[in-house]
């Protein structure tokens, strides 16, 4: 919601990839950084695959930001050890992906996330209670075709509401 004042999630949509009792975590899908991959990152025996090189990691939220994580749409690439968390869409749990010479993914069908959004048990469902989060599905056309700079705004719009005239329970009660 616009009124969420955290550096780290002001007007942020989430990619929410693990729900339970212990918590939740996902990955910030809307903030690209200036971080090129082909100059961050350090593979002992591997090889980066030379068209991820020029790569920009995605700001995944301000868990582990020296960790990365990949997120792929399964119909370019498939490994059976990675977890699905959408329709065509996966995480990969090592880098095989990037080092794999032989098959490239389209640059567009791949993001890399360097730290990750997390909440304690309860703390997720707290903030949904205080109308700090809106949901939506899973919009793979959201993580993957749409700019950056328009995803908030085409989320909002995509659950039906005015980005402009949109306030929470919170705002509400100061105008």
């Amino acid at each position: 919601m616009p009124e969420l004042e955290d550096p780290n999630f002001k007007k942020a949509v989430i990619l929410l990839t693990d729900y339970n009792e212990k918590g939740a975590s996902g990955f910030v899908i809307n903030r690209e950084t200036n971080i090129v991959l082909g100059d961050t990152i350090v593979l002992d025996d591997s090889r980066l695959n030379p068209d991820y090189e020029d790569l920009h990691l995605w700001y995944g939220g301000p868990v582990d930001p020296e960790k990365i994580w990949i997120v792929y749409d399964s119909r370019a690439h498939s490994n059976p050890k990675d977890t699905k968390i959408g329709e065509n869409i996966m995480i990969a749990h090592d880098i095989i992906v990037l080092t794999n010479h032989e098959k490239t993914i389209n640059k567009d069908l791949i993001r890399i996330f360097h730290g990750y959004s997390g909440w304690g048990a309860k703390q997720l469902d707290n903030e949904l209670m205080a109308s700090t989060w809106l949901t939506a599905p899973l919009s793979h056309d959201l993580l993957f075709n749409t700019e950056q700079d328009k995803i908030w705004k085409t989320a909002i719009t995509k659950l039906g509401f005015d980005p402009n005239k949109l306030i929470g329970s919170k705002s509400s009660f100061l105008n």
